[in-house]
């Protein structure tokens, strides 16, 4: 909780959003593999709300992720008055072919429950030029973390989620997308579905 605490104490420093609201609640949960994580939040109050509960950033944290890509300097998109606070920052990030590992990982074998928004990221990922022939080596590495088989990449499995899938995006994403990045759902879903297609068949016959 230290690296928190300084990051609230140096927002209110730098005239951000009031981070000191309500002290920051630190959680031990279980994910949806069962394995410990942790999930912060951080509570603030913004320029537009004083009133009432104070609202929250949720972070989450893992502790059994591995990577296998190193991690790639990114400076913070930030497009408004006080940018240049933040000019010469850089946090290290995932690679992209890294995320969209783990992103055919969760659509394709992980998750329990539909999540749209992973639909959403395969399809952009894919359009910003990540190739399977990137991510390919990564997968089996990416499942193995997870305790997966790699039989587990279905693409009928994944077919037979449609209707879950639909319903996900339309009642959590659709709203939260911007509109200058509009992708309707069947395109982000025909996006996932030939990703896990050519996965499932390049795995197949290695």
């Amino acid at each position: 909780m230290t690296g928190v605490d300084r990051a609230r104490h140096w927002a209110v420093e730098h005239e951000g959003p009031d981070f000191a609201a309500a002290p920051a609640r630190l959680e031990v949960v279980e994910d949806e593999y069962g394995s410990e994580s942790y999930q912060v939040r951080v509570y603030f109050r913004g320029p537009l709300r004083w009133g009432g509960a104070p609202q929250a950033i949720r972070l989450d944290v893992t502790r059994d992720e591995r990577l296998l890509l190193p991690a790639v300097p990114r400076h913070v998109i930030h497009p408004y008055s006080d940018a240049r606070v933040l000019e010469s920052v850089e946090l290290p990030c995932y690679a992209l072919a890294e995320i969209l590992a783990e992103k055919l990982r969760a659509v394709g074998a992980q998750r329990r429950f539909a999540v749209s928004r992973d639909l959403y990221d395969v399809h952009w990922l894919i359009q910003a030029g990540i190739s399977l022939a990137e991510i390919e080596p990564l997968l089996p590495d990416k499942f193995a973390a997870r305790g997966a088989a790699m039989d587990r990449l279905d693409v009928d499995h994944l077919l037979s989620r449609h209707v879950e899938f639909r319903a996900d995006w339309e009642r959590r994403l659709q709203y939260l997308a911007p509109v200058h990045q509009g992708v309707a759902f069947e395109s982000a879903w025909q996006s996932a579905v030939e990703a896990i297609r050519l996965a499932q068949s390049a795995l197949k016959y290695k």
